[in-house]
């Protein structure tokens, strides 16, 4: 067991792995803050969310297009993927 997961970590790239694990983090953090803080519905919520995604993706295309040499997709993908995580979460806790 041990093994089969350090094999997929190493597969799979910890660059990757940090990348929609920040992603979810910055998402999370502006979307429910904030959402929180001001007592917002579940609509809100939402697009606070969403809001927290933006950010989050236009912090990336920064950090990828202006700091890297060169842009690396998949970097901007994982963290893409990480953003889905807080709104899903969200997405179920407004449903429930």
């Amino acid at each position: 067991m041990k093994t089969f997961i350090w094999d997929t970590i190493n597969k799979i790239g910890v660059d990757k792995i940090l990348h929609f694990l920040v992603g979810a983090l910055i998402t999370f953090i502006i979307g429910n803050i904030f959402g929180i803080q001001d007592n917002v519905t579940s609509n809100m919520l939402m697009a606070m969310t969403g809001i927290g995604m933006l950010v989050t993706l236009i912090l990336e295309f920064i950090k990828e297009f202006v700091t890297d040499d060169t842009p690396d997709w998949n970097d901007i993908l994982a963290t893409f993927i990480g953003c889905l995580v807080p709104i899903l979460t969200n997405a179920l806790v407004c449903i429930l």
